[in-house]
């Protein structure tokens, strides 16, 4: 699947690989839908605290533990998109995993065989969790004035939809076209 990307009023399509021992991952750290804990995080909420979260380092732990593992790289407000056509609103994360510990490597190795193939925030909300009634009928509370202290990788996300999607070194664009 090849998407384009916009920077600037250029349109880019073919990446090339540069730096290939660097390992950078993509993924949806959250989706706006309900987690097997009965929340579902709101996505406008969740932007707002990313900007923090980079600012103290933007830190990976393997499956919330202490062992930081890697870094945040780029966060996005964007779409998820179902087979089905049902749109909802999601964050797309990209990271980096260090390669000094073997700690590191185990975790990429996880990542690339697809063992470790999702994402899951670390933090905490401040407000009270409001019920909000889903498409199905069934209740979700949300997840609202967050703090956001890591993102984990991690075999079984909380939010179901909250997959890596992609692994590979980091690209050079090479512009296509313009707008």
């Amino acid at each position: 699947m090849e998407e384009e990307l916009f920077f600037n009023g250029l349109v880019t399509k073919s990446l090339h690989p540069i730096h290939g021992d660097d390992r950078f991952f993509e993924g949806y750290l959250t989706v706006q839908v309900k987690d097997k804990q009965g929340e579902i995080t709101i996505v406008d909420e969740l932007i707002k605290v990313l900007p923090i979260w980079m600012d103290r380092g933007a830190p990976i732990t393997d499956t919330h533990s202490n062992r930081v593992v890697g870094k945040g790289i780029n966060y996005a407000k964007t779409v998820y998109k179902t087979d089905e056509g049902v749109e909802y609103p999601a964050i797309k994360i990209t990271g980096k995993i260090h390669k000094n510990y073997e700690l590191d490597n185990e975790i990429w190795q996880k990542i690339t065989k697809g063992e470790y193939k999702g994402l899951s925030f670390g933090g905490a909300t401040k407000a009270d969790r409001d019920p909000i009634r889903m498409k199905d009928g069934s209740v979700a509370y949300s997840l609202k004035e967050l703090e956001h202290y890591e993102v984990a990788v991690c075999a079984d996300p909380a939010v179901p939809l909250a997959l890596i999607t992609d692994h590979n070194p980091l690209a050079k664009a090479m512009v296509q076209g313009t707008t």
